[in-house]
């Protein structure tokens, strides 16, 4: 039973908690390729992203998974970034990417970014990059999911 305002519009699609840390942490998986690679990065299937509301930008990629190509598609030295974190402040390379979640029918263009003076070592999404989305987290069923309404026109339709 609904209450008239969408909920049960929704297309979602859900991930179960990555287990690695203690305790768990909610994920998103997206496909990922640069605007001029064909093939998607990292190879052999979705790349897994901590949800961090804590960092503000769209995708932060690890050293590894940017340098797979991003940089083909990175945006002037000017056009870099800068956060500050508890640690100080990084400095961040940004590229162009087109990231894609096949079951909930969205490809958009987004930035990754990755910091430019040290080796980074986890795939992160941000707020900018969740806040096209509906975002749950089902913590006793240890899921997150993202959610769009069908009905309306999202900006990052494909």
């Amino acid at each position: 039973m609904g209450s008239g305002r969408g909920e049960n519009l929704l297309s979602e699609q859900c991930w179960p908690f990555d287990r690695s840390e203690t305790p768990s942490f909610p994920i998103v998986g997206v496909r990922l390729r640069g605007p001029r690679l064909e093939q998607q990065l990292p190879p052999g299937g979705p790349l897994r992203l901590k949800i961090d509301t804590g960092y503000a930008g769209h995708i932060m990629l690890s050293t590894e998974v940017y340098d797979m190509g991003f940089q083909l598609a990175e945006f002037p030295e000017e056009s870099f970034g800068r956060y500050r974190t508890a640690d100080g402040v990084i400095e961040v390379k940004r590229a162009r990417a087109i990231v894609n979640i096949p079951r909930l029918g969205i490809s958009m263009e987004t930035v990754v970014e990755t910091p430019r003076n040290v080796r980074f070592d986890r795939n992160l999404a941000g707020r900018d990059f969740l806040k096209h989305f509906r975002l749950v987290l089902k913590g006793p069923q240890a899921e997150s999911c993202l959610g769009i309404d069908p009905h309306l026109k999202h900006p990052y339709n494909s």
